[in-house]
C-alpha cells in the first residue's frame, strides 16, 4: 500500500469493488474512493512522489492504470502483463517494474503523462518482486513448475 508522504495519504486497493481507497493518515478516515475501469482486479499499486501519478495494475486481463494521485482520475492505460503481483517506482533510473504471472515489465515516461513498456522479461512464472534502490538491483523469485524446473531466484542490475 502507497503512502504519499506530502499529504499523508495512504492508498488501498479494494479490488472486489475495483476501486481505490484514499485514507487520510491524520485523521484515519477514508476521504476518497476512486473508480478502476473495467474488470481490473486491481493488485498491484506504486506510487511517485515526484510525479503525483498512482500506478494501479489489473490482473486479467494486465493493464496498467495511470491515476492522478490528486483526484483519481485515470491518465492513461496500457496493456502490461497479466496477473500483475507486484510493482515498484525507480526515481533514479526512471522506471517502473511490474512483475506478473507473464513476465517483467520495464515501463519508462516518454513523454508528458506518457509511458510505454520498453523492456519485457521472462520471469519463469515468477510475480513476488522487490526493488532494493540502494542495491540498484530488482529480484524476482519463482517456483518449480509449468515454467521452470526448480525455484529460483532472478537478480538484474539496474541502470
Amino acid at each position: 500500500m502507497p503512502i504519499d508522504h506530502a499529504t499523508h495519504r495512504l492508498f488501498v486497493n479494494m479490488r472486489d469493488k475495483n476501486e481505490v481507497g484514499v485514507i487520510d493518515l491524520r485523521t484515519r478516515r477514508l476521504t476518497a474512493v476512486w473508480q478502476v475501469p473495467g474488470p481490473s482486479r486491481n493488485s498491484a499499486m506504486a506510487f511517485d512522489s515526484k510525479s503525483g501519478r498512482l500506478f494501479i495494475g489489473a490482473r486479467d486481463p494486465g493493464k496498467l492504470y495511470v491515476m492522478n494521485a490528486s483526484d483519481g482520475s485515470i491518465i492513461q492505460s496500457l496493456d502490461i502483463v497479466n496477473t500483475s503481483d507486484d510493482m515498484a517506482v525507480d526515481p533514479a533510473h526512471h522506471h517502473l517494474y511490474i512483475t506478473g504471472s507473464t513476465g517483467l515489465d520495464v515501463v519508462d515516461p516518454v513523454g508528458a503523462d506518457q509511458y510505454a513498456v520498453k523492456q519485457h522479461v521472462d520471469t519463469f512464472g515468477g510475480k513476488t518482486s522487490v526493488y532494493i534502490p540502494s542495491l540498484q538491483r530488482f529480484y524476482v523469485v519463482h517456483t518449480k513448475g509449468r515454467d521452470a524446473a526448480m525455484a529460483g531466484l532472478q537478480v538484474f542490475s539496474v541502470r
